[in-house]
């Protein structure tokens, strides 16, 4: 799992809004894929101010660590369902977390994980138990045009209409389309999300020289005691 220009950037945009601090979670260890350079362009753009993190040359890819450090937070921890990555959290997501885990985090980042775990309502569940009170979440995750990277490819729908149920704020919602040429190098075109937006029967394959992600961010606004079932709102509303 790595972190691209493209979360980077909205993870920026979203910081500028409001800004990070204390502890953050990662869904997987991150690996950094572009060079501290890239990250100053972009926070020059989007006049964000990185926390200094020390002695780092140009060209360096930052770790997992640096990275969060530079956006403002504190403490950087990550959870793995293996010990290969060295995480200070192991355990199966498709299970629920441990009770004393219970409102721990005050963001938690998902750059791509969840897709990969069977039990998505657990693993939802787990989120918002571990998430205090006004702590935030992001997904970044693929849309379509991955076959067999997950056991899933989750659409915006499912976070608007799951926040939504759940009584989060969403903050930042975009759908982004990368290009598969300067992905690595690139942030994407950024279109606003909203439920009902596009049209299914034209969408069922999209261009060939791109992919596109969905990004959500979502505040936790009261104590999560379980888990609310959502309706997908654009069929429940009527509108295709």
């Amino acid at each position: 799992m790595g972190i691209l220009l493209n979360a980077a950037y909205l993870m920026m945009v979203e910081g500028k809004r409001q800004p990070f601090m204390g502890k953050v979670l990662q869904l997987g260890r991150q690996s950094v894929l572009f060079p501290y350079s890239s990250l100053q362009r972009l926070a020059d753009h989007a006049q964000f101010q990185l926390t200094d993190i020390g002695l780092i040359t140009d060209d360096q890819n930052l770790t997992d660590i640096q990275f969060f450090t530079s956006l403002g937070f504190t403490e950087v921890k990550s959870l793995e369902y293996g010990t290969s990555e060295n995480a200070d959290y192991v355990w199966d997501m498709n299970d629920i977390v441990p009770p004393t885990w219970k409102e721990s985090f005050d963001f938690i980042y998902d750059g791509g994980t969840i897709e990969h775990i069977f039990h998505i309502p657990n693993v939802m569940t787990n989120i918002c138990g571990m998430l205090k009170v006004g702590g935030r979440v992001v997904h970044d995750g693929g849309i379509s045009g991955m076959i067999d990277h997950g056991f899933y490819s989750i659409q915006p729908t499912f976070y608007h209409d799951f926040y939504t149920a759940n009584e989060f704020k969403t903050d930042l919602f975009t759908v982004s389309k990368l290009s598969l040429q300067t992905w690595l190098s690139h942030t994407g075109e950024q279109t606003a999300y909203v439920p009902g937006m596009y049209d299914y029967h034209k969408t069922w394959a999209n261009e060939q020289d791109a992919i596109y992600v969905g990004v959500c961010f979502a505040t936790k606004m009261k104590p999560f005691e379980r888990m609310v079932i959502p309706q997908q709102s654009i069929w429940a509303r009527g509108s295709k």
